[in-house]
């Protein structure tokens, strides 16, 4: 294994820890850490790559990558305002791009199969709500061990982002 590809996973696991710890406790990822991982992963990709199509094509995949997420940001609060993806998630997201852009996975980006595996952790936590919703409804609350908040339920997405990054490294 190269060794920048090597610091690129190395950055990856442990600011990844460090911000889904961040978002589950305080609900927010802070722009001290990604925004200067972001540039890492730009001057990595530029010490990788050195002036080459490769580089052009890894700096266009943030690009495409961070458009779609605000464009998505942008969609999903208009629909429905209260919980959807934030700026720090986008920044996250945004900071995979730039650390992992050419790193091998299934589909070939591993940006991709990161927005795949996320995709489906949320569909299924949003199946799980929903039942749960039915059930606390359907029955009387003393014959189920469930809280009747369920609505209240705050879902962070930077954890479901990290872990599915973890996946897509180890697939």
């Amino acid at each position: 294994m190269d060794w920048i590809v090597c610091i690129r996973v190395f950055l990856i696991l442990v600011f990844g820890f460090y911000l889904s710890r961040t978002d589950l406790r305080k609900n927010i990822v802070p722009d001290k850490v990604t925004l200067p991982l972001i540039s890492i992963g730009l001057i990595l990709s530029f010490l990788e790559f050195g002036i080459s199509t490769k580089l052009i094509y890894a700096y266009l995949i943030v690009i495409g990558v961070y458009f779609f997420f605000v464009v998505l940001y942008s969609v999903l609060k208009k629909i429905h305002s209260s919980q959807t993806i934030g700026g720090g998630d986008v920044k996250f997201t945004l900071m995979i791009a730039s650390l992992l852009p050419f790193y091998q996975s299934i589909t070939g980006l591993i940006i991709i199969d990161v927005i795949v595996i996320s995709f489906i952790v949320l569909f299924v936590m949003s199946i799980v709500k929903m039942l749960s919703i039915f059930l606390i409804h359907k029955f009387p609350k003393s014959q189920l061990f469930l809280d009747s908040n369920i609505n209240n339920v705050k879902v962070t997405y930077v954890p479901i982002l990290w872990i599915s990054t973890l996946i897509s490294l180890v697939i």
